[in-house]
């Protein structure tokens, strides 16, 4: 409770807006948004972020080493693909740090491996038997 002048206010907060409440009965209700937490379990996001960070950049630039212009006996490429690995990892080692939680971070990322790998792998097995 707090004392203005002659008018006793009572706030009153609760998960989306706080209420001021005069001691008439008149309310008053000022909205504010309601912030989630970044979850701090570092580790999970760590992990997430090297390890299945490092594969999926790999998986790319495998994809891009079969997929791209001149295939994969292009002379260049191999040098670029290499070279390309570090950039998308630590693109994909900075995204791991927006997740809401580590576990989430690992299901994406897990997920994601799952499908460039997949990818991969059957563009491999395309691209041989031609």
């Amino acid at each position: 409770m707090a004392r203005r002048g002659d008018a006793v206010f009572r706030r009153i907060t609760l998960r989306s807006f706080t209420a001021t409440e005069c001691e008439d009965g008149a309310a008053f209700v000022s909205q504010q948004r309601e912030r989630q937490k970044i979850s701090p379990d570092w580790w999970r996001k760590i992990l997430a972020g090297a390890v299945l960070g490092f594969l999926f950049s790999v998986g790319l630039s495998g994809l891009f080493a079969w997929l791209g212009p001149g295939g994969i006996s292009a002379p260049e490429k191999t040098q670029f693909a290499m070279w390309s690995i570090a950039p998308v990892w630590m693109l994909m080692f900075s995204f791991v740090f927006l997740f809401k939680s580590g576990n989430r971070a690992l299901l994406w990322f897990g997920g994601a491996n799952v499908l460039v790998f997949s990818l991969l792998f059957l563009v491999y097995s395309i691209m041989v038997t031609l």
